[in-house]
């Protein structure tokens, strides 16, 4: 029996659980790690990671801190109001939806 590279990956990368370690342990089951599978799952993360992939079809839109300048400059775009997350209280809210 194999075990899904991603599935090793995703005990590196989200529990931070090693992968040498997975292997070792997957071994002295008698089983083996999908190595291609690992390795295009970690390039899959980095990709992820960079912001290279694409989300949803449509293409990932990045500002640097120039873009970011521009837009305050401008002031077409407003600012998020945000100080209340720096107050001693919490800001009032409102439950818009039921989960139920």
């Amino acid at each position: 029996m194999r075990l899904d590279g991603k599935d090793v990956w995703r005990l590196y990368d989200t529990y931070g659980f090693p992968v040498d370690l997975t292997t070792l342990m997957a071994e002295e089951l008698g089983l083996s790690i999908d190595e291609a599978g690992l390795a295009q799952a970690e390039k899959d993360a980095k990709e992820a990671s960079k912001g290279l992939g694409k989300k949803g079809g449509a293409e990932t839109v990045k500002l640097d801190v120039h873009d970011l300048g521009k837009l305050d400059a401008e002031g077409t775009i407003p600012k998020t109001e945000d100080s209340a997350k720096f107050g001693a209280h919490a800001p009032p809210a409102r439950i818009k939806g039921d989960l139920g």
